[in-house]
């Protein structure tokens, strides 16, 4: 599929303003944007965004649990389907698509227009590799719980850090 027809699939106009018209953009791999939209006439509207990539769980924020799917993936052939950390489009989840999460890490997109941010949608800085498991499957959990401690946290990213440094 390509990024236009995946965009296309996420747009929704929400009309309860009749003066100032909103879009929300959001695409597998980046977080929910707001945007004005500006009339060009004959119901042609135009806006600027830009997408932030790194959600790699499709829940509007980029945290841990995005990390963990990265570093399960780390190395490996893009996925056609389901979960993937392919934030480049480059068909391999490579070094490149941690770019995204580390300059993005702990953010969250917009709210949906007229929903307040609860906090269970906060950006989470540690997991359970048995919660992990739960939410995204069993094949991440294990490659990216790096120090075998039974958690997935701010530690096993500093070492997955350190390890690309050696590199």
């Amino acid at each position: 599929m390509s990024e236009v027809s995946k965009l296309d699939q996420g747009v929704n106009e929400d009309s309860s303003s009749p003066k100032a018209r909103v879009i929300k953009i959001s695409s597998s791999l980046s977080v929910r944007q707001l945007a004005d939209l500006t009339d060009g006439g004959d119901k042609q509207f135009t806006a600027t965004l830009t997408l932030t990539g790194g959600d790699a769980t499709d829940d509007n924020l980029i945290d841990i649990l995005d990390f963990g799917v990265f570093a399960g993936q780390y190395g490996q052939p893009s996925h056609a389907t389901g979960r993937d950390a392919d934030f480049s489009c480059n068909d391999t989840i490579w070094t490149e698509d941690f770019t995204f999460i580390q300059l993005n890490f702990l953010s969250s997109g917009d709210s949906q227009p007229g929903q307040a941010l609860a906090e269970a949608s906060l950006p989470r800085t540690s997991v359970s590799v048995r919660e992990f498991s739960r939410i995204v499957g069993r094949a991440y959990a294990g490659r990216a719980d790096i120090n075998r401690d039974g958690v997935i946290s701010l530690q096993d990213v500093r070492l997955f850090m350190l390890k690309m440094r050696r590199r």
